[in-house]
């Protein structure tokens, strides 16, 4: 994984040689100039977001603005297409298009709004729907099946705005921080999470999570939110307290593949008393024998175990499940 000591304000869309800014306005890198669009609002601040439809028609929430604006022409003005009934303090933190139900999904404090296009219709979602006390909403991503992802503060949530039907995955599942400030998919199989205490690649037919901190590489532990990005080609960007950090999924996962294959745990040795003869048997010489016969008179037996690379041993941690005997 790369670093750049940088640091970026929220929620900027790069669109065609096109930088949108938090405030509706655009800087053109063609002409290495500042354009000003009509219905911005100059007073926004950090408070805007940006997603795009597939029409190319770019959705920009503002305060409790929902704006568009057709893509053929930089001068297009913002259209308001909705007010949100929303306080002025409770802004909007995530917008995303979802193609399969053609709706604008946008996750505001305390309430996910559903606002379909075609019918002018806006739905909401509360804590209430979600089955958990969601209090900030801060990226998203509808899925085929129209299901959805969600990163909140309290964790990653997968949501069914049809059923109503919720799973959320904390740090009790895995998950390094249940503080979720940004969302990006690698493919339709895993997700990869920036949280307030590292990066997490979620693998969604396991459950499962792989999780990355300071000693893997990143400059800091602790990610901003609203600060990710996934290039055409497929590389990833999540901007952080120690700035800006770019990889490639497969490459990041095949690294941290390598790294657990040469942290594997080798068996070295094998002791037990057997109580009937008052005799200790040790074995050393294992090789690949990994079946061992205990009977009900071997009261007490030992194993003893290495690690095959040295290299990081910090990031080792042991653990061990005696089958039948121990629970999950």
């Amino acid at each position: 994984m790369n670093a750049i000591p940088l640091q970026l304000p929220f929620h900027l869309y790069y669109q065609d040689s096109i930088l949108w800014l938090n405030n509706g306005n655009a800087w053109n890198f063609r002409t290495d100039s500042l354009c000003t669009i009509k219905g911005a609002n100059p007073n926004a601040q950090d408070k805007g977001a940006f997603t795009e439809d597939d029409q190319g028609r770019l959705w920009w929430v503002s305060w409790d603005r929902l704006s568009y604006r057709q893509a053929d022409q930089l001068q297009s003005p913002w259209q308001v297409a909705r007010l949100l009934p929303v306080l002025y303090e409770s802004f909007c933190d995530a917008l995303h298009y979802g193609p399969s139900s053609q709706s604008v999904w946008i996750g505001c404090e305390n309430t996910l709004f559903q606002y379909l296009p075609r019918s002018d219709s806006l739905l909401s979602y509360s804590a209430k729907e979600f089955g958990q006390p969601v209090s900030r909403i801060m990226a998203l991503h509808e899925n085929e099946d129209r299901t959805l992802w969600i990163g909140t503060d309290l964790g990653l949530l997968h949501f069914d705005p049809y059923s109503l039907s919720s799973k959320c995955y904390q740090t009790s599942e895995g998950l390094p921080d249940n503080y979720v400030c940004g969302l990006l998919m690698e493919g339709d199989s895993c997700i990869w999470l920036s949280t307030n205490h590292g990066l997490s690649r979620f693998q969604i037919e396991a459950e499962t999570f792989a999780n990355f901190f300071e000693i893997d590489g990143l400059p800091d532990n602790e990610f901003n939110r609203g600060s990710y990005y996934k290039a055409r080609d497929g590389r990833m960007f999540f901007g952080g307290m120690g700035g800006l950090i770019s990889f490639y999924p497969k490459t990041a996962i095949e690294s941290y593949k390598d790294q657990s294959k040469a942290a594997r745990l080798v068996l070295i040795a094998f002791e037990k008393a057997d109580e009937r003869a008052d005799t200790l048997y040790r074995s050393i010489q294992l090789g690949d024998k990994k079946i061992f016969h205990i009977y009900h008179w071997d009261r007490s037996f030992s194993f003893e175990f290495a690690l095959a690379d040295y290299s990081d041993p910090e990031q080792i941690q042991y653990s061990y499940l005696m089958d039948g005997y121990d629970k999950f």
